[in-house]
């Protein structure tokens, strides 16, 4: 755990530097006083640092931290609830607003200031992620490079930036979702950026 708690040292510093609790904030209401911004950062990290990482452990991953007493929260008020409502307000299906999707905007505008100068290149890719349940609403069947067609699966697309190499934003998508037709929601959306130079993977194609 000392090893990971001098990870999070170097997790803090560019959360900060890109306004990360700030941005979440601002789409993400505090619940009952709590900082959902916090939230997302903690349930980042324990994703992906922690061995098994799940809801249900998640409180007591903080507390083997230093998280606590460096950034001055209770541990005890992260549970299972704050985090489904955390999901639930990151996408908000009552009025079909993906929060989550406004946030990588920004954010990524934020660290592009830190990098330096706009790329006019972009890579956009959508890979397949398989399911052993049947509970999830996006996973269908549908078609896959690798021919399994007896998994369900979603869709996950992501918009790379060309010159640093860092993620723009992704998006999940139903897994029997045409790829062509994921590309105008990605990249012409009406609220994000217009791109230039746009490369599409060719193997998922």
């Amino acid at each position: 755990m000392h090893t990971i708690s001098k990870v999070l040292h170097y997790f803090i510093r560019p959360a900060e530097a890109i306004n990360l609790f700030d941005v979440v904030n601002t789409y993400v209401p505090r619940r009952q006083g709590l900082s959902l911004g916090l939230e997302f950062f903690l349930t980042t990290s324990h994703k992906l640092l922690d061995y098994k990482p799940t809801s249900a452990n998640s409180t007591n991953w903080v507390k083997k931290t230093h998280l606590p007493l460096s950034m001055n929260f209770d541990p005890e008020r992260i549970t299972d609830n704050t985090q489904q409502y955390l999901m639930n307000k990151l996408y908000y299906e009552e009025k079909n607003t993906d929060h989550l999707y406004r946030i990588s905007i920004q954010l990524y505008g934020n660290a592009l200031k830190l990098f330096g100068k706009e790329d006019d290149t972009y890579f956009y890719d959508i890979t397949p992620i398989y399911f052993e349940g049947k509970c999830c609403p996006l996973a269908f069947f549908g078609h896959n490079k690798d021919g399994k067609l007896n998994k369900l699966q979603i869709n996950i697309a992501m918009i790379m930036n060309g010159k640093y190499g860092i993620p723009v934003v992704n998006k999940v998508f139903e897994g029997n979702i045409n790829d062509v037709n994921t590309v105008y929601k990605m990249v012409y959306y009406p609220e994000v950026y217009c791109f230039s130079h746009f490369w599409i993977d060719q193997e998922n194609n």
